[in-house]
């Protein structure tokens, strides 16, 4: 958010008792959605759980010396179990912290079909596909409400298989063809199509229109064998971070800007009352036309209160932001800030009582505002030269403020 939106400064947003409520119903609604899930998702991993339980040894003769080969052969050293499993009806990688490749039990095919059915689950191994798509899970189970999240996390699971798929028609390309190998998707999945009529969550493939596109993007994508030169990736990233940076900024600015309108229209009479306590405060001072009152230099601390100077620095920064705390019955005045005109001293802070925060300026007028509940007030500099930030608590208990400098 730009500097000129004050809720940028302190708070996420602050917000009017409509954009409070709102805000509240909005979040019971999704944790609602999301405990209304949790009954369905323990459902299922017990299932799967369940399943697990009927792993056994897999009785194909010579299925777990071609395992160990082709496990060598991908450079694979960590420790991956091979089991048969009657209520598996496809091949399947499982478990994040315990590998296994699952075959469904009584499975009938060669060495070569065997091979590439291998080299296809440990290739989802190397991607660490699992785990993404454990993060996927997690995602669309928090952004349930998003439609896009969800199409988003489709498209990833389906371009994971067709990397996996070039992946292991590369690696295999001793023992089969592209070809060979899609003859071999497209024979199981007739034969298992059916097989689960409740789509069950190990299934590898979940219909034939996917196994249609695998098998096109097998046709068109290839693997890159000549690594891009390190000056064209630079190029390319540097690329794609202004190109999604520059539509970021601007959705950002445009979200603001809208709620910044909001925030006005719901807030009309917290508005005209802040304005009328402030120009009762002001004792005959004037008000500008941002709300702020103008004293003369000579008023700065009528009162004599006692005077501390802030702790900070001024170093040359496009923004500082300062925390201070102000003790009961103290002026405090902050070092002094060397601004060009057009730059912006920003005030937060939230209090029981009344108090007078502003700046002072190189003439040693003052600008300030004047309130007892929340403040966020951005003050523009008209001049170039050096400010003060200065904070009066006439209270008998210490405040606390946040400060932050554009220069």
């Amino acid at each position: 958010m730009s500097f000129q939106h004050e809720q940028r400064f302190g708070m996420l947003f602050i917000t009017t008792n409509l954009i409070g409520a709102v805000m509240k119903v909005l979040g019971v609604v999704w944790l609602i959605a999301i405990i209304l899930q949790l009954p369905k998702q323990v459902r299922m991993f017990l299932r799967d759980r369940e399943i697990l339980q009927g792993n056994v040894p897999v009785e194909m003769e010579g299925a777990e010396e071609l395992f160990r080969e082709v496990c060598k052969e991908l450079g694979i050293r960590r420790k991956i179990r091979l089991f048969a499993n009657d209520a598996c009806y496809s091949p399947v990688r499982i478990r994040i912290v315990r590998p296994a490749v699952l075959l469904p039990y009584g499975m009938e095919c060669d060495e070569q079909e065997l091979r590439m059915i291998f080299i296809h689950e440990l290739t989802h191994y190397l991607h660490h596909d699992l785990a993404y798509k454990v993060a996927c899970f997690l995602i669309c189970i928090i952004h349930w409400f998003n439609p896009c999240v969800r199409n988003l996390v489709e498209h990833y699971e389906e371009w994971a298989e067709t990397a996996c798929d070039v992946s292991t028609c590369e690696k295999g390309k001793r023992y089969f063809t592209k070809t060979e190998y899609a003859l071999m998707l497209l024979r199981h999945a007739e034969e298992d199509n059916g097989d689960d009529p409740e789509g069950h969550v190990l299934s590898l493939y979940s219909n034939d229109n996917e196994i249609e596109r695998r098998i096109n993007r097998l046709k068109t994508v290839r693997n890159i064998k000549k690594p891009l030169p390190k000056a064209m990736l630079a190029i390319l990233t540097a690329v794609l971070f202004v190109g999604n940076s520059i539509p970021a900024f601007a959705v950002g600015d445009m979200l603001a800007n809208g709620y910044e309108e909001v925030y006005e229209s719901t807030s009309e009479f917290l508005a005209e009352s802040q304005k009328v306590k402030m120009t009762i405060s002001a004792e005959g001072f004037k008000v500008n036309e941002a709300g702020e009152i103008e004293i003369p230099a000579d008023e700065v601390n009528p009162e004599g209160l006692p005077e501390i100077v802030m702790e900070g620095d001024n170093k040359a920064e496009a923004t500082k932001f300062y925390n201070w705390d102000i003790p009961a019955n103290t002026y405090g005045r902050s070092f002094e800030f060397t601004c060009k005109s057009g730059s912006r001293i920003a005030i937060m802070g939230k209090f029981d009582q009344t108090i007078q925060a502003g700046i002072i300026e190189p003439n040693g007028n003052r600008r300030c505002v004047i309130d007892s509940s929340v403040i966020s007030h951005t003050f523009t500099l008209d001049q170039a030269g050096t400010y003060n930030f200065y904070v009066k608590n006439t209270n008998d208990f210490e405040i606390h403020v946040e400060v932050s400098v554009a220069y």
